[in-house]
């Protein structure tokens, strides 16, 4: 059996899993460590509106996030297997951040092509978190 050589990032490649991470707490911050539903009291976890899987170039951008529980985030009432609960987030969001940052993010998310500078994110967000 013939091994193939795994290709091998540079010295000093930025990861996605470090990104992620910063990305979370920025996120997370910006919601006050504190679920987006009313009344909820559960640790929380950054939440992307768009899936970073599907919108590479919005992944790491904190305007893409918010904080959200385990339960409004992943579990059966939530964001991502309710469409009532995803329209609901949705209105608290726009009501909280504008109309205007709302057709700017979907505008941003038709954007395709660029390759993210990973430094110039990982800078941008560890400023954020000072």
């Amino acid at each position: 059996m013939r091994k193939t050589r795994l290709r091998r990032r540079g010295k000093g490649t930025i990861k996605n899993a470090l990104l992620d991470a910063l990305w979370s707490r920025v996120v997370r911050l910006r919601g006050g460590h504190r679920c987006i539903m009313a009344g909820c009291g559960h640790t929380t976890q950054g939440c992307h509106i768009f899936p970073k899987g599907s919108y590479p170039s919005l992944r790491h951008n904190p305007e893409n996030g918010f904080a959200a529980c385990w339960y409004h985030h992943l579990g059966p009432k939530s964001w991502h297997k309710d469409p009532s609960v995803q329209r609901q987030i949705l209105d608290i969001l726009i009501a909280q951040r504008g109309q205007a940052w709302w057709d700017m993010l979907q505008l941003r998310s038709k954007l395709t092509g660029t390759k993210p500078d990973r430094a110039a994110i990982k800078l941008a967000l560890e400023r954020e978190l000072k």
